[in-house]
C-alpha cells in the first residue's frame, strides 16, 4: 500500500509538468530547459523503484527461495534416510530369505535321506520276504514233485486197474512191483 502512494505522487506531479510543456509546443523531452527536471525525476523515480524493489520485493523473494531450499533439503534428507532404511530392510529380507532357504534345504535333505533309508529298508524287507516265499514255494514244489514221483506207480496201477475194469468188465488188482519192473526196462 505504501508503494502505491509513493508511485501515485510522482505520476501526478509528472502529469502536471507534461501539460505545462504542451503549451510551449514541440517535444518537451528534447527541450534543454527541461533536462534538469527530467534528470531529477528520473533519479527520484529510479531511487524510489530501487528502494521498493530492494527492501520490499527482494527480501520476500529471498525468503521464498530460502524456504523452498530448506524444504527441498529436508525432503532430500528424508528421502536419503528412507532409502537407507529401505536398503537395510531389503538386506535383512535377503539375509533372512537366504538363511531360511539354507535351513529348509537342510531339512529337505534330511527328510529325503530318511525317506530314502526307509524306502531301501522296506525294499530289503520285501525282497527278503519274496526270497523266503520263493524258497518255500520251490521247496513245496520239489516236495510235491517228489510226492508225485513216488505216487506215479500207485496212480498208474490204479488207473490201469480202472481201465481194465471198464474195458474188460473184470476186476483186477495190479502190483506196484510189476510196474517198477516194466518201467526199468524202458
Amino acid at each position: 500500500m505504501l508503494g502505491r502512494i509513493f508511485l501515485t505522487f510522482p505520476i501526478l506531479f509528472f502529469f502536471n509538468s507534461v501539460n505545462g510543456a504542451e503549451d510551449k509546443g514541440g517535444m518537451p523531452q528534447l527541450n534543454p530547459d527541461s533536462f534538469s527536471s527530467q534528470i531529477f525525476w528520473l533519479i527520484i523515480f529510479f531511487v524510489t523503484l530501487f528502494i521498493v524493489i530492494h527492501f520490499m520485493f527482494i527480501p520476500k523473494l529471498k525468503r521464498v527461495r530460502i524456504s523452498r531450499e530448506t524444504k527441498i533439503d529436508n525432503y532430500l534428507s528424508e528421502t536419503k534416510k528412507i532409502n537407507q532404511e529401505i536398503e537395510k530392510i531389503i538386506a535383512d529380507i535377503e539375509f533372512n530369505l537366504k538363511k531360511t532357504r539354507n535351513v529348509l534345504d537342510d531339512e529337505i535333505k534330511l527328510v529325503l535321506d530318511e525317506n530314502k533309508k526307509n524306502y531301501e529298508e522296506k525294499v530289503r524287507v520285501i525282497e527278503r520276504d519274496y526270497e523266503k516265499k520263493k524258497k518255500e514255494l520251490n521247496e513245496r514244489l520239489l516236495d510235491s514233485r517228489n510226492d508225485l514221483v513216488k505216487k506215479v506207480p500207485e496212480i498208474c496201477v490204479s488207473l490201469s486197474d480202472q481201465l481194465f475194469e471198464k474195458i474188460m468188465n473184470e476186476k483186477s488188482k495190479g502190483n506196484i512191483k510189476d510196474f517198477n519192473e516194466v518201467t526199468k526196462e524202458i
